[in-house]
Parts: structure tokens; sequence; C-alpha cells
């Protein structure tokens, strides 16, 4: 499985708190959405910020492959 963000609810969920926080002057609710960023969504960002650092490692030894095969083929063909 390739995909990036593998958990779409909790995606939806920090987008919906994020709008809910700008609005919130409740500190149970503010502490409620401070937690849910603590537990779940940093980690889960953090993730999504390793899987896409895997691929532009993996982008850049492709086109750096790539940049060699064309230099090979410049030169022996």
């Amino acid at each position: 499985n390739s995909y990036i963000i593998k958990n779409e609810e909790l995606w939806l969920n920090m987008i919906r708190d994020r709008n809910i926080i700008t609005h919130v002057y409740d500190q149970d609710e503010i502490d409620k959405i401070y937690n849910n960023i603590v537990k779940n969504y940093y980690p889960e960002m953090q993730k999504c910020f390793d899987i896409l650092l895997l691929k532009v490692k993996n982008y850049k030894k492709f086109w750096r492959y790539l940049w060699k095969l064309k230099f090979f083929y410049l030169f022996f063909y």
C-alpha cells in the first residue's frame, strides 16, 4: 500500500478541529483538541512526513540512475 494518507478519518478530524479551534473559547474543548494533536495528529503527521521523505529520496535516486544511463548511453553507443 503506497498511500501517503492511510487514516482518512483522522485527517478529516484534524481539519475539523483546526476549523473549530479558531472559534472555541471553552478551555475544556481546547484541552480536548490539544490532546488530540499531541496523541493522535502529530504522530500521524510524522508518519506522513516520513513517507514523503522516503518518496523524495527514491525519486532522487531514480533520476540519478536515469542520468547515469543517459551518460553511459552518450559515451558508449
